[in-house]
């Protein structure tokens, strides 16, 4: 079985950038939550805006860019 997965550039590009970012930004997430995980279980004490950045990190080491896939 194959899927094709079709996009009318440039007018589909936020599709396509959503679609070709789905493994990133999954990936993003699981590590986002594995973090939070250990800031919740060993009571770290991280300030909201460290835990920001430290969301920012994950996403920038997996390359996905919010600003690009919710235009």
């Amino acid at each position: 079985m194959k899927g094709i997965l079709e996009f009318d550039l440039p007018t589909d590009v936020v599709a396509f950038k959503r679609a070709s970012k789905a493994t990133d930004t999954a990936l993003a997430l699981w590590d986002i939550i594995q973090y939070l995980r250990g800031v919740d279980k060993y009571e770290q004490k991280d300030d909201i805006a460290q835990i920001r950045e430290n969301v920012q990190t994950i996403l920038d080491t997996h390359n996905v860019s919010m600003d690009e896939i919710l235009e």
